[in-house]
């Protein structure tokens, strides 16, 4: 009889298929009773009068393939059954006796075959639930290159990451995540690179994540991370194929998760949030400008608001004269003081951004930047905010945009290094800056440091053939 756990999880681990048929027909009814979906189709086959039974979920199986190769073929096979495999005609299947892993094949989208006289059950790969074709991902667009996205089936990523890895020394380690979910998750690294003890530690965090359901691979990454107090990402994530087997290559690990179309990359470097796929198909010069962009805007996204809120609260003498008096006449007619305007011009654009992201494709946009424009210029027409602060805000949330990986980081500093900056000047913006820096400095993503730099590729990127070196962290430290 099956047992029931501290989770009110029904666990049929231990139990066996029967002999006879019919208690096996009746133990799968019982287990699979309350799915409207749960097919049982009897078979009899019409040359040796063996008696069998399909059961498999609708919705979720192949029809085509159950009907074709399955349910005919067993009933018209001739000649003596030695092994069940022999009543069908599939590429994929394989015998099993145990209960609880018959459970989690049906579920999955197999196909049962029981046979009277059998204490074991045919599990045919029949899956045949909908999926997303392969396109490219909305969250990583590419001016260049390759255009293919994740998609969220298992299988089909695994297949993308394949086609570009050909080579015994691509391995794939899949586990089960998840105690109501079951969710698949595969662990894919090239043995000849990765670290034995990165992998070890990678197996054995998910192994721990102890929690019902993985729906996506940000539930994972939420259980692994480390540091999971900090805003800065310790592990990373990717929609594109060439990204991840890129990272494969560099001696990292890739985990997929079943049903989603995010893959998680490890270990993380703080480097990676500056990175964009297109560096890698664009001139080394061009990318190399576009990365030192990158991180002037990672800079001035958080700062820009701040120091001017402290220059021109507590250090108007460090300005300009003309600049000082011009900046004075826009803000005489302005009811709040210079922190609190920009408070109320940071949240607006943060409240506008959101809604363009929320919004249907066809009016977000357009929304966004139409809210703007006619409430940014409404707000400095009634005098409610200066025209100075409008720009400085406005520059500052566009910057922030060319650093997506960055942006929880720097939404959280944006403000802190506000109030700062009002309540102390320059010297509060200071100190959150040194507290930035600390705390990049200071963090981890397993067990390595979230500061190291690959050599030619870092802040510049240099040309292919310079481009040698790999992390700190890979076994081989020179690309050959």
């Amino acid at each position: 009889m099956p047992s029931v756990d501290n989770r009110g999880v029904v666990d049929y681990s231990g139990m066996a298929v029967s002999a006879t048929l019919e208690d096996n027909i009746a133990q799968f009814k019982d287990i699979l009773g309350g799915m409207g979906t749960a097919k049982f189709r009897r078979v009899k086959n019409i040359h040796n009068n063996l008696d069998c039974c399909i059961v498999f979920l609708d919705g979720m199986t192949n029809g085509m393939l159950i009907n074709d190769s399955v349910i005919r073929a067993a009933k018209n096979f001739r000649g003596q059954v030695e092994r069940l495999d022999s009543l069908i005609e599939v590429c994929e299947s394989e015998e099993e006796s145990d209960i609880a892993s018959l459970v989690d094949s049906v579920m999955y989208g197999d196909t049962l075959l029981f046979a009277e006289g059998y204490s074991h059950a045919l599990v045919v790969n029949s899956k045949g639930f909908s999926a997303r074709g392969v396109g490219e991902p909305d969250t990583e667009k590419a001016l260049l290159g390759p255009r293919e996205g994740f998609v969220e089936g298992l299988m089909a990523n695994l297949s993308l990451l394949g086609k570009r890895l050909v080579t015994s020394d691509y391995k794939v380690d899949t586990m089960k995540i998840g105690t109501r979910t079951n969710t698949k998750v595969a662990i894919c690294y090239l043995d000849s690179l990765v670290d034995a003890s990165i992998l070890e530690d990678v197996k054995a965090r998910l192994e721990g994540v102890n929690t019902d359901g993985i729906l996506d691979a940000n539930y994972l990454i939420e259980c692994i991370k480390d540091s999971p107090l900090s805003p800065f990402k310790t592990i990373g994530s990717t929609e594109k194929p060439d990204v991840a087997a890129s990272r494969i290559l560099e001696g990292r690990i890739i985990i997929v998760v079943d049903g989603s179309c995010m893959v998680i990359t490890a270990p993380y470097t703080f480097e990676e949030n500056f990175q964009s796929p297109d560096d890698y198909y664009l001139n080394f010069y061009y990318a190399s400008c576009g990365r030192i962009l990158r991180y002037v805007a990672f800079f001035l996204a958080f700062s820009l608001p701040a120091v001017y809120v402290a220059l021109l609260t507590f250090h108007p003498e460090m300005i300009p004269s003309q600049i000082v008096h011009m900046l004075i006449a826009t803000t005489n007619d302005v009811p709040f003081p210079t922190v609190v305007e920009c408070l109320i011009m940071l949240v607006l654009f943060e409240i506008l951004k959101e809604t363009g992201m929320r919004a249907s494709n066809k009016i977000g946009q357009s929304m966004g930047l139409l809210g703007g424009i006619v409430m940014g210029e409404a707000a400095v027409i009634a005098g409610i905010i200066s025209a100075p602060m409008l720009i400085i805000t406005a520059f500052a949330v566009m910057t922030g945009l060319l650093v997506p990986h960055l942006s929880t980081p720097i939404l959280i500093f944006r403000f802190v290094s506000i109030i700062a900056a009002a309540i102390f000047g320059l010297i509060g913006f200071f100190v959150v800056f040194t507290v930035i820096l600390v705390q990049i400095c200071s963090l981890k993503s397993l067990g390595q440091w979230h500061a190291s730099w690959e050599k030619g590729d870092g802040i510049l990127r240099m040309p292919m053939w310079k481009m040698k070196g790999r992390p700190p962290y890979a076994r081989d430290k020179v690309r050959r």
